[in-house]
Formats: C-alpha cells, structure tokens, sequence
C-alpha cells in the first residue's frame, strides 16, 4: 500500500490534504456545514 507508505512518511502532506478536501466540500456544500469553525478566515471572512 503505497498510501500507507506515504502517510507514514509525510503526515503532514496527508493532513494538508484532508484539511484541503474538507475545505472543498465546505465550498461545495454549504449547506451541510453551516458553521466552518475549524477555519472560518480562509475564504469565508478574510477581512476580519
């Protein structure tokens, strides 16, 4: 499993891409996850 492999390697590249995932189904559906508390800045409320 070269996905367990890369996982055990860069954890941090698994994680970036889950949190990015998660970041595309918030955008995608909105409605689904009403509330983005994990990371409301990113392109919900960049100004404040």
């Amino acid at each position: 499993n070269p996905s367990n492999k890369t996982s055990l390697e860069s954890p941090d590249l698994s994680l970036e891409i889950l949190n990015k995932t998660q970041q595309l189904i918030d955008l995608g559906n909105p409605s689904k996850r009403p509330s983005p508390s994990k990371r409301p800045s990113l392109f919900r409320s960049p100004s404040q």
